[in-house]
């Protein structure tokens, strides 16, 4: 599927061509409460949505929570994710990021040893951080 850019004033549609990309754009520093920001690539954003995850004290965690375990992604590719909303959050270690179709469940994890369900084999896509 190739989808081309247009630019009307400011608006823009996102172009679909190449290899679907999650990236990790803005990475807060440990002990940061800053959120984290990101870029999916190559796909149509009302299609899919972004599952991120972290690793603290041991164990991983869905964020921002469990309640809402998928972040949608703005019409420019663009998404946002609040990883501290535990008390400990801050201490993160590792995070992943998994750009999933918008129908797929997220199993979610609440100090799991790993990342439960195996995001990975829906992923078309991702990013995975050390701080």
């Amino acid at each position: 599927m190739v989808l081309r850019t247009i630019l009307l004033g400011v608006c823009a549609v996102v172009a679909v061509c190449g290899n679907p990309a999650v990236r990790i754009g803005s990475l807060p520093p440990k002990c940061s409460s800053q959120n984290l920001t990101g870029q999916a690539l190559h796909v149509k954003p009302s299609n899919y949505s972004v599952a991120i995850f972290i690793h603290v004290n041991g164990g991983w965690w869905t964020k921002p929570c469990c309640d809402s375990p998928q972040k949608q992604i703005s019409s420019t590719g663009n998404w946002t994710c609040d990883i501290t909303t535990g008390e400990i959050d801050e201490q993160a270690d590792r995070i992943a990021a998994f750009l999933l179709p918008a129908a797929c469940d997220v199993s979610l994890a609440a100090g799991d040893s790993s990342i439960p369900g195996n995001p990975g084999t829906s992923a078309v896509a991702t990013a995975n951080v050390t701080r």
